[in-house]
């Protein structure tokens, strides 16, 4: 939890000191929250801080509950960020094959053709990309509890430094 509270400069009235920060900022405190869903709620905090973050190089989502409403909530977050260096793309769900569909589109929109990441761990994921793989920044990479086919490990080495 957030506790935010007005702390005024000694010309009485103003902005409080938290609204005084930078951007890059506040979405650094915004990234040391355990989910993209609490930095989402922040927004209701101010005007200023609704967008914010959407800034986050961070995208963890946790499954608490209703998987179609998990699923809803992780595509209108996908749909509504803004399109900037992803460092961090987390899914913590149990795999429903009624919604394979969605959690295909997540993995390709972010994943196969996301070209900022560095380094990459994956585990327990199913790979089965349908185009070109662009990690052109890849420095490191580890995947356990997969099955690769020929193919795409031909993919991944073409896709990479």
């Amino acid at each position: 939890m957030i506790r935010i509270s007005r702390i005024y400069g000694g010309g009485g009235g103003g902005e409080d000191r938290i609204s005084a920060l930078l951007n890059c900022v506040l979405v650094e405190i915004l990234s040391g929250l355990p989910s993209t869903k609490g930095a989402i709620r922040t927004g209701t905090l101010s005007k200023r801080w609704e967008h914010l973050w959407t800034l986050l190089p961070t995208l963890i989502f946790k499954q608490n509950g209703d998987y179609h409403d998990f699923v809803s909530f992780v595509d209108k977050t996908l749909t509504q960020r803004r399109l900037l260096k992803l460092k961090t793309f987390e899914v913590y769900t149990i795999y429903d094959a009624r919604f394979e569909s969605q959690v295909r589109n997540w993995i390709h929109q972010y994943f196969f053709t996301g070209s900022c990441f560095t380094d990459l761990k994956l585990s327990g994921c199913m790979f089965n990309p349908t185009g070109e793989i662009n990690w052109k920044n890849l420095r490191s990479l580890c995947i356990s509890d997969g099955n690769l086919h020929e193919d795409l490990i031909r993919n991944i080495l073409f896709g990479s430094p």
